[in-house]
C-alpha cells in the first residue's frame, strides 16, 4: 500500500490468510518509509475467535527493504497483516 497522497488519514490495507493448522514460518520484507506510515502489524486469530498480536513496527523504519520473520502455530487459524497510514 502506497500511504503517500491521495491515501487518506486512517486507511487500512489488509492481507488475511487462511484457515491454516500446524507450524508456519513466514517470511517478508517491508518497507516503511516517510512520515505517512503509522503501523505493520500481524494478527493470528484462532478457531475460537481470539486476536493475538504476534509481530509489528511503528512508524518510519528507513528508506531500506527490511527481511524479517515470525513464526505461528496452532489449529485452524488464520493471519491478519494490517498496514496503517496517518495524517499528512
Amino acid at each position: 500500500m502506497e500511504t503517500s497522497w491521495p491515501r487518506k488519514a486512517g486507511e487500512i490495507a489488509r492481507l488475511v490468510g487462511g484457515p491454516f493448522s500446524g507450524i508456519m514460518c513466514m517470511r517478508f520484507y517491508y518497507h516503511m518509509y516517510g512520515r505517512h506510515i503509522a503501523d505493520l502489524q500481524i494478527y493470528l486469530r484462532d478457531d475460537a475467535g481470539m486476536e493475538n498480536y504476534v509481530w509489528g513496527r511503528y512508524k518510519n523504519q528507513g528508506n531500506v527493504w527490511t527481511y524479517s520473520n515470525v513464526t505461528v502455530f496452532g489449529n485452524n487459524y488464520t493471519v491478519r497483516i494490517n498496514l496503517l497510514n496517518i495524517t499528512s
